[in-house]
């Protein structure tokens, strides 16, 4: 379960900061406030949703920096670089430390659906690796994440 917990804080980390692309000192940006997890999947297999909806968290995003919490305890912290001009849209994360205080990059994928929610696709532990779609099946090791903004 620690592990399921800390791949959905690395994953809502990487979806919040993908979508919300540079942003000016004092500028308001559309992705600013908190998020939810709403269903992760994994080798084409969805983590049941009692599951998911039993993680409790926010995630902080404000001028650039983000910030993943689960309670009141800060998990993660970084900042980030996007392209929307690829297909499908890149991101990567830097920043981010491990639990023994080693700093990592991620990078994935990203969308936001005709609902307004966000998709995020990493692959666990290589950050040289892009997943090609959303298709957890075809990318081995990799998270498929879907969020809500909380009104």
């Amino acid at each position: 379960m620690q592990t399921v917990v800390r791949n959905w804080a690395l994953s809502l980390l990487v979806a919040i900061v993908a979508t919300a692309g540079p942003v000016a000192v004092n500028a308001a940006d559309p992705f600013d406030g908190k998020w939810k997890m709403v269903s992760v999947e994994k080798a084409g297999m969805k983590l049941p949703d009692d599951i998911v909806t039993k993680i409790p968290s926010q995630i902080h995003f404000e001028l650039g920096k983000v910030r993943v919490v689960i309670g009141d305890k800060v998990l993660m912290e970084g900042t980030y670089m996007f392209d929307e001009t690829k297909t499908p849209k890149t991101f990567s994360l830097s920043g981010i430390k491990d639990r023994k205080g080693n700093e990592k990059k991620v990078r994935g994928i990203f969308e936001v659906n005709d609902k307004g929610q966000l998709r995020t696709c990493v692959i666990d532990g290589d950050s040289e690796k892009m997943p090609t779609s959303f298709d957890t099946k075809a990318n081995p090791g990799s998270d498929l994440t879907t969020y809500e903004k909380v009104p």
